[in-house]
């Protein structure tokens, strides 16, 4: 098996399509991706890792792998969810509060109307990753101590 840049090691064993179909379509039907995910039998954290797998496969051009159809299943909903609600809003002339709450407050990233909130979310990530190199250094930076000790 040849392992690709930012390949996740974790048993797929319970990875099927069967199960990403009833996962998307209870998200499709409204719930959250925790429940969906707990109704199907597994974790929230398992789902996200199979989501990061399948951006990989994507990315590296493995499109036939079930990561990548989660993925892409995954996608399916969210736009279908915001093309509804730009349509609800842009066919009233008035607008479509109820749509607009949604796009602004489950796609918050795309939609809010508030750039700082947007900025911020930015800097948090940037802080985040730069947190977790300066751990992993100091890991390893306390390894080579105890071992030279």
């Amino acid at each position: 098996m040849e392992v690709k840049p930012h390949k996740i090691l974790h048993p797929f064993r319970k990875l099927n399509k069967q199960l990403i179909d009833a996962y998307v379509r209870d998200i499709a039907e409204g719930s959250t991706q925790k429940l969906a995910a707990f109704v199907q039998g597994v974790t929230p954290r398992i789902i996200q890792i199979w989501t990061l797998q399948g951006e990989v496969d994507l990315e590296y051009d493995n499109e036939d792998s079930l990561c990548a159809y989660l993925v892409r299943s995954l996608s399916k909903v969210v736009q279908n969810e915001v093309k509804m609600c730009r349509s609800n809003i842009l066919m009233s002339p008035k607008g479509h509060s109820g749509a607009q709450w949604t796009l602004e407050h489950a796609h918050w990233r795309d939609f809010s109307s508030h750039a700082s909130i947007l900025e911020l979310a930015a800097e948090i990530d940037q802080l985040k990753a730069g947190l977790k190199d300066v751990k992993n250094s100091n890991v390893d930076a306390q390894e080579n101590v105890d071992k030279s000790s």
